[in-house]
């Protein structure tokens, strides 16, 4: 009989130290002199194993996915900036097709007058993405591949393009 208890009482003590259970999977304790049925024990050891495992076989399958995820998002590629490029020279007035997405870049002196930058699918573009009337200034506009980019001005100092690789 005192083994009996001795082995409930370590089913208990593992039920109790993996913390894997409902409360209402407590096997309640017998009265002083009743007798332990050994297959119950073993039961609830069998369970405590089978959900072990089933625990482990998910830990096991997030790692795996974890692992999956961090490798997809590894392989984006972000774009990066290519060489400043000023063209031969790039000038005022003239349209130009966007091989790559990229920015174009313009600065005019303080006698030019208003600066424009137009990008659109159209050739002249019509689109004003940028537009400025005072001297001297900057403009700069994203463009996008394919698509064709002008830059207006009375007097540009220079003229940049910068594709994104």
């Amino acid at each position: 009989m005192r083994n009996g208890f001795r082995a409930f009482g370590i089913a208990l003590l593992l039920l109790l130290a993996t913390n894997c259970f409902a409360a209402q999977d407590v096997i309640e304790a017998p009265e002083k002199d009743e007798p332990i049925a050994v297959e119950s024990i073993n039961e609830e050891v069998r369970k405590l194993y089978v959900e072990t495992n089933d625990n482990a076989t998910d830990i096991a399958t997030n790692t795996t996915n974890i692992a999956t995820n961090t490798v997809a998002i590894a392989a984006i590629s972000v774009p990066e900036f290519g060489a400043w490029d000023t063209g031969a020279p790039w000038t005022v007035s003239t349209n130009y097709l966007a091989a790559t997405d990229g920015f174009v870049l313009a600065y005019k002196n303080s006698g030019a007058s208003g600066i424009s930058i137009k990008t659109d699918s159209a050739s002249p573009p019509t689109t004003v993405r940028f537009g400025s009337g005072a001297a001297p200034g900057s403009a700069i506009s994203p463009v996008k591949s394919g698509e064709y980019w002008r830059v207006e001005c009375g007097n540009a100092t220079v003229i940049y393009w910068i594709p994104l690789n």
